[in-house]
């Protein structure tokens, strides 16, 4: 992984945060949410410019290795954006891990107490 910084808008500010680069996702924690970029989905618009394109997201992958202390979801159940999904807990601090979309639950391949990886899937949306 390599360890690099990133500018993120928030309406006329900009945060200067730290971000991982595994692969083709670079990963990054702000204000209480996980952010997964895709840079295969990222076309060039002009020499200078790049945006991503619009993705549906289809999956809730774990920030970091850890244990899973409270799942508050079940499979079918709608679940609006920013609504808490799982609690994850590693090196003795919680987070509370949220949906980043308005959607349905497929799957939810997590149970409580169990160990989990960085990068690993945690539920499924239709």
């Amino acid at each position: 992984m390599t360890m690099r910084n990133i500018e993120v808008p928030d309406g006329n500010q900009f945060f200067r945060i730290k971000a991982e680069e595994e692969n083709n996702h670079i990963w990054f924690h702000f204000r209480g949410r996980v952010f997964v970029i895709n840079k295969k989905i990222v076309k060039k618009t002009s020499a200078s410019e790049e945006k991503p394109e619009a993705i549906e997201q289809k999956s809730v992958l774990s920030p970091m290795p850890g244990q899973i202390v409270k799942v508050f979801i079940t499979p079918g159940m709608k679940v609006k954006e920013n609504q808490t999904l799982v609690v994850l807990s590693s090196m003795k601090m919680e987070y509370t891990i949220k949906s980043p979309v308005k959607a349905v639950v497929k799957l939810i391949k997590v149970k409580e107490g169990e160990q989990v990886t960085a990068h690993q899937e945690l539920v499924l949306f239709d």
